[in-house]
C-alpha cells in the first residue's frame, strides 16, 4: 500500500481579512466620500462630477474585468501577467503601482463597457459594469468573524438611517449621479 502525503497549505496566511478597526472606518469613509460627492456636485457641477466618477469606473473597472477573466479561463493568460511593463514605486505613501500586459488589455475593455454605457446608456452595459464591480469586492473583501461582520452591518444600518432620512445626501448624489454606481 502506497501512502501518499498531502502538505498542509494554511490559506488563512495570504487571505487579508477585514479587522474591528476596518469594520468601524468603513462607514465613516462611506459617509466622508459620499458628502464630498455632495459637496463636489455643488461646487463642480454634476456634469464635472459625472465625467470624473465615469473615468474613474472605466480605469478601476479594469480590476473587475480582470477578477471575471481569470475566475472564467484560470491561468491560461498567465504569460501575458507576468512581465511588468510598469513598475513605479513610492515608499514614502506606500504606493506601489504595477501593470502587466494583460492590465492593459483588461482596461481597454473596460473603458469600451463604459463608452458603451455613456452611448447607449442601457441597463445592459449597467449591469455589466457593476456585475464586474460586484464580483472583485466578493473575491477580495473578507469578513473575517462574525463580531466583524455585526458590527459593520450595525453601523452601516446607521449610516443608511442617517443618510437617507436625516439628510438630503444620499437623494442628491443619487439623483445627481448618471453612472453606473448604484449597485
Amino acid at each position: 500500500m502506497k501512502r501518499v502525503w498531502i502538505q498542509k497549505v494554511d490559506v488563512e496566511d495570504t487571505v487579508e481579512k477585514m479587522t474591528f478597526k476596518d469594520a468601524l472606518m468603513f462607514p465613516i469613509m462611506a459617509g466622508v466620500t459620499l458628502t464630498s460627492l455632495y459637496f463636489a456636485m455643488q461646487y463642480f457641477g454634476k456634469e464635472s462630477v459625472n465625467y470624473f466618477i465615469l473615468s474613474y469606473i472605466a480605469v478601476g473597472g479594469s480590476a473587475g474585468v480582470k477578477a471575471i477573466l481569470t475566475s472564467v479561463v484560470g491561468d491560461k493568460f498567465q504569460s501575458i501577467d507576468t512581465d511588468l511593463l510598469i513598475n513605479f514605486q513610492i515608499k514614502m505613501i506606500d504606493l506601489d503601482l504595477q501593470v502587466t500586459l494583460l492590465d492593459i488589455y483588461c482596461v481597454i475593455v473596460s473603458c469600451i463597457l463604459m463608452y458603451c454605457y455613456t452611448i447607449f446608456e442601457s441597463f445592459v452595459f449597467n449591469n455589466l459594469i457593476a456585475f464586474m464591480f460586484c464580483i472583485h469586492a466578493l473575491q477580495s473583501m473578507f469578513i473575517g468573524n462574525f463580531k466583524n461582520g455585526f458590527m459593520l452591518l450595525t453601523l452601516l444600518f446607521f449610516y443608511d438611517i442617517f443618510f437617507v432620512f436625516g439628510t438630503d445626501v444620499m437623494l442628491t448624489v443619487a439623483k445627481g449621479i448618471d453612472a453606473p454606481i448604484k449597485l
